[in-house]
């Protein structure tokens, strides 16, 4: 069931008071997570008076979720588009859910999927059945009225992926059963795991009175804010190439636009079907 939305009064709760909600977030294995600090990060964030923030880095959004169940009014920004629908679905929206008869409608199976999903990836990542279920999701996807509902579905589809996939990373290729261990999260099909997302992501959207943000783009091209608080997260300096995000969750980054964002043109001799760094 959704969580209950929070009057004004709630989100102006004592600052020092950790807001339970925020450990509710759903996690999902991206690398500098900080999902597992929050309450020391919100142990600093308390002893300082501020309203507004930028998260100008903002990933998997655990960090700009935190401060939006602070009460404050938030904005984010990444440079990949899959982390700014993860924060425009889960921090800047505050009250749209996908709805039963909606999530019905998405899987609705359509005559006129397209299946570049399933020929590009098929024998790289999941089973055929799994990339079909994407591409059907992908052709009714326009069927939901705004674009907080398309962002929670594109959302429960890149944790339904990293879910499904070894290691939560796409650097990995080939039959997937030869990482099947036997845990839950391998055996679950990804339309499991999507509709499993859906009711997770359903479930903590809430209303903090604040108008928060999302941007995508180069954190020095952001548009001019007026913030209090800036909290910086940058990305490593890849000294290995390992550590590059566009390398470990291209797909992610081309599922978020369907490959048709700019930067998200397949690299076709690469083995895994990379995106360019």
């Amino acid at each position: 069931m959704p969580l209950p939305s929070v009057s004004l009064c709630d989100s102006q709760q004592s600052a020092k008071e950790f807001p339970e909600r925020a450990v509710r977030y759903p996690q999902i294995r991206y690398m500098g997570s900080k999902f597992r600090l929050l309450r020391w990060i919100h142990e600093i964030l308390s002893q300082m008076e501020f309203h507004s923030a930028l998260d100008a880095f903002s990933g998997s959004g655990c960090v700009g979720y935190l401060m939006k169940a602070m009460g404050k009014k938030v904005s984010g920004n990444d440079f990949l588009n899959f982390s700014r629908q993860i924060f425009l679905a889960t921090v800047e929206n505050s009250r749209h859910r996908i709805s039963g008869d909606s999530v019905r409608a998405l899987l609705k199976q359509n005559p006129r999927r397209g299946r570049f999903i399933e020929n590009t990836f098929q024998g790289i990542f999941f089973h055929p059945q799994d990339l079909a279920f994407l591409d059907n999701v992908w052709a009714n996807i326009e069927i939901l009225p705004t674009r907080y509902h398309r962002a929670l579905a594109i959302t429960a589809m890149i944790r339904a992926c990293v879910k499904r996939q070894p290691r939560g990373v796409f650097t990995v290729s080939g039959d997937p059963e030869h990482y099947n261990d036997g845990r839950r999260d391998l055996r679950l099909s990804l339309r499991e795991h999507f509709l499993e997302s859906v009711d997770i992501y359903n479930s903590i959207i809430f209303e903090n009175a604040e108008r928060n943000k999302s941007f995508h783009g180069d954190v020095f091209e952001i548009p001019k804010l007026d913030v209090d608080l800036v909290y910086m997260d940058p990305p490593y300096v890849p000294r290995a190439d390992d550590n590059c995000y566009v390398k470990r969750y291209h797909f992610l980054e081309g599922l978020s636009s369907y490959w048709t964002a700019e930067g998200s043109e397949i690299l076709l001799t690469s083995k895994v079907k990379k995106i360019p760094k």
